[in-house]
């Protein structure tokens, strides 16, 4: 019964390092081990033998990275020389380079566990299907007698940059918008912006929530809430008392969300002119805010660098992001201009009609 391996009746053995294989191929030797050279020598029948077999040295696996391709997915490929760790020589080796009279042997074939063997076939080819996994890989060297002998190694797939992650191509903006005193308010116009021109909009609801879905990825996004609607509401002749004690420094207003509510020309300060504008509101002199919209709002994230002065630095009253991912979450809190008692009804239509 013929063995599928002829033992060598010479060995010769040394310690080298494995193989260090280009970074532009990915390959990661996965470590350096003492590798035993076998020089193939004659068997009993003399190199005439036709049944002469081999028996080639593999490294001791690899560690690849899958690299994009141009069907949005990812690949990489495998040439048998890649697991080749060190050189065997034969009577019937291909050469032209020679150790003691025998041939280099320089035909190697490869492929996976469970393929079939095909002498050619030069290349394992992966891809995403092979992504985290361990492929086990026969390599096999070949004489000029069609003869064969093979050890098995391993490669282990890496996918690192995620371009086998499959990833929807829309996203989804959600968020909601509360007082100061976190209570929820209804029938803000959520307005977006994508690429800079007018996409869609969403109306808060009872809870103060909204949300889009659907959104495309990869685009500008601008998130405004809007809503200049129903002066009057909240605004009364005590808040025109709290505006003059902060001014005289009776009574300081205690946040900057307060502050901002009492700048009622939009001067970006505090002044008896905010009075003038706010009492011919109340006298229906005026019917609105001549210099300012009767809400504004306030990215919740924000935060004010100086709270004792709120226009220090430019507050942020919208989201932007330069390229949506595919999520956002979008909270802001909303200021009814001229309520600074927060006496404003926010829960139905009477908020914003």
């Amino acid at each position: 019964m013929k063995s599928r391996f002829l033992i060598p009746k010479q060995v010769m053995s040394i310690s080298i390092a494995l193989i260090t294989f280009s970074p532009l191929f990915a390959l990661t030797p996965k470590k350096s081990v003492p590798i035993t050279i076998a020089k193939v020598g004659k068997d009993s029948l003399g190199c005439n033998d036709s049944s002469f077999q081999l028996m080639p040295i593999c490294s001791k696996g690899l560690s690849i990275v899958l690299l994009p391709d141009t069907n949005s997915s990812a690949q990489f490929t495998l040439h048998a020389a890649d697991f080749v760790a060190s050189p065997i020589f034969s009577c019937y080796g291909q050469g032209p380079d020679t150790l003691n009279g025998m041939k280099l042997i320089t035909q190697y074939s490869i492929n996976r566990i469970g393929e079939r063997v095909r002498q050619n076939k030069s290349t394992v080819h992966l891809t995403c299907a092979d992504a985290g996994k361990v492929i086990l890989i026969e390599l096999h060297a070949w004489n000029t007698k069609g003869k064969d002998g093979y050890c098995v190694t391993y490669v282990e797939v890496q996918d690192l940059k995620r371009y086998c992650v499959s990833e929807p191509l829309v996203g989804y903006i959600t968020g909601t918008v509360e007082t100061e005193e976190y209570s929820p308010v209804q029938g803000i116009k959520m307005d977006i912006r994508l690429d800079s021109l007018p996409y869609q909009f969403a109306t808060t609801n009872l809870n103060g929530a909204y949300s889009f879905v659907g959104l495309p990825r990869g685009k500008s996004v601008l998130l405004e809430p809007k809503l200049d609607k129903n002066p009057l509401n909240g605004v009364s002749t005590f808040d025109l008392l709290l505006i003059q004690k902060h001014i005289l420094g009776i009574q300081a207003l205690n946040s900057p969300y307060k502050m901002i509510a009492a700048d009622v020309n939009n001067s970006k300060s505090i002044s008896t002119a905010d009075l003038i504008q706010l009492r011919k509101l109340i006298l229906n002199l005026n019917s609105n805010f001549p210099n300012n919209t009767s809400w504004r709002f306030v990215h919740a994230a924000f935060k004010f660098p100086k709270p004792e002065n709120p226009w220090a630095t430019q507050f942020a009253e919208s989201i932007f992001v330069k390229e949506f991912n595919g999520g956002l979450l979008g909270n802001f809190i909303a200021i009814k201009i001229g309520d600074i008692n927060s006496s404003a009804k926010v829960d139905g239509p009477t908020s914003n009609e």
